[in-house]
């Protein structure tokens, strides 16, 4: 009797996603990707053995009940929290803001910028046409302007105005969108093999949203995100599966 060959396998690769249902919708990269999961569930029935003491199963019938992926995602791009969150994404451009208004100011407060300052560019608060120092009175961070809580030149409810220079960006709207379908491509290498290629398809499947955004943390943040492979009905011809397909170039030694 011959013996199969031993087929080792230490997975790396890129995965890619394409929205379905969009002419012209390209399959771009999700970056890098520490894990890429399915998980296949089953429905069983089961026929109890009654006719004799000591039980036993007498028949079972398994059917696929799910089939799911999962995977941990480092690049944290605006595309793929927008894919977490169910979000949309739009570019924000560089620019200089002027006599940006805020009345009825609180002391001891953040003020909300508009946009995004460049904290490194000049700022400048002005009470009517006085120009307010910074020292002793206001401090600007990435979200906006800290009002003292005694500052030396501003009193309580006084209105002033925010000259800044406002940074490029992207801005990501979370909760915007529906489920919408994709194709995922996992262009895999297998390391136990000398990297020799390794292809999965997954025709149709739908993004959960991520169960948690963690903004505080010690290490890299990631984004844990899991989907539902559909049966696609496009998919047509014996011995073809309408979930996922696997391709692998010849592993043997």
């Amino acid at each position: 009797m011959s013996l199969q060959t031993q087929v080792s396998y230490i997975g790396k690769g890129e995965v890619f996603i394409q929205k379905r249902g969009t002419a012209g919708a390209k399959m771009v990269p999700i970056g890098n990707c520490s894990a890429l999961k399915f998980g296949i569930a089953e429905d069983k029935k089961e026929l109890n053995d009654y006719t004799r003491t000591g039980g036993g199963l007498l028949d079972s019938v398994t059917t696929i009940k799910s089939v799911t992926a999962s995977m941990s995602v480092s690049n944290l791009s605006p595309e793929n929290l927008a894919l977490a969150t169910r979000g949309t994404t739009s570019a924000v451009a560089s620019a200089t803001v002027t006599d940006e208004a805020h009345a009825d100011i609180l002391l001891g407060s953040l003020i909300r910028l508009a946009k995004v300052p460049d904290v490194t560019a000049t700022v400048t608060v002005k009470k009517g046409a006085t120009v307010i120092a910074s020292a002793g009175n206001w401090e600007i961070n990435g979200a906006g302007l800290w009002i003292a809580a005694a500052p030396a030149d501003l009193l309580a409810n006084d209105d002033i105005t925010v000259g800044y220079t406002a940074l490029a960006g992207d801005v990501v709207q979370a909760l915007t969108t529906s489920n919408e379908e994709y194709t995922l491509i996992f262009s895999g290498l297998n390391e136990a093999r000398s990297g020799k290629p390794v292809i999965v398809t997954v025709h149709r499947l739908k993004f959960s949203p991520a169960a948690s955004l963690d903004w505080i943390a010690d290490d890299f943040g990631q984004l844990d995100m899991s989907a539902d492979l559909l049966a696609d009905a496009t998919v047509t011809g014996s011995g073809l599966s309408k979930y996922l397909k696997i391709e692998m170039a010849s592993q043997s030694v």
